[in-house]
């Protein structure tokens, strides 16, 4: 939606007008499936989100194994909501946890870990 505001902005278009358009709904419709495709369908096949593949990370169960797809999802859902309560602050629990754990991992029983690499105890 911002995008196509900005677009709209420089286009010569007023503000008010493109909230009013189909192109906002476009921009909202395309935002929630970016969402999606990142927070559910991504994890659920792969166990990472965009962002985990570019920095070679991915979610794994703490005995190293993969992760169930109910667990993902719920691992997703309950980082959702954290994060949109807590405006991000929680993620100080993840800076701080000695193996780098959120509080969405802490209560699914997983772990973000590099690609390659297995947990060890």
């Amino acid at each position: 939606p911002v995008v196509f505001l900005l677009i709209g902005r420089f286009a010569g278009h007023d503000g008010s007008e493109l909230l009013k358009s189909e192109w906002n709904n476009l921009g909202w419709l395309i935002a929630i499936m970016v969402m999606v495709v990142n927070f559910a369908l991504l994890p659920a096949m792969t166990a990472q989100t965009a962002g985990k593949m570019l920095t070679g990370l991915r979610i794994v169960s703490l005995d190293g194994t993969e992760v169930s797809l109910k667990k993902i999802l719920l691992r997703q859902f309950i980082g959702g909501i954290l994060m949109l309560f807590s405006l991000g602050m929680l993620m100080i629990i993840a800076a701080l946890h000695p193996r780098g754990r959120a509080l969405h991992d802490i209560i699914t029983g997983t772990i973000v870990v590099p690609k390659e690499r297995q947990i060890r105890f």
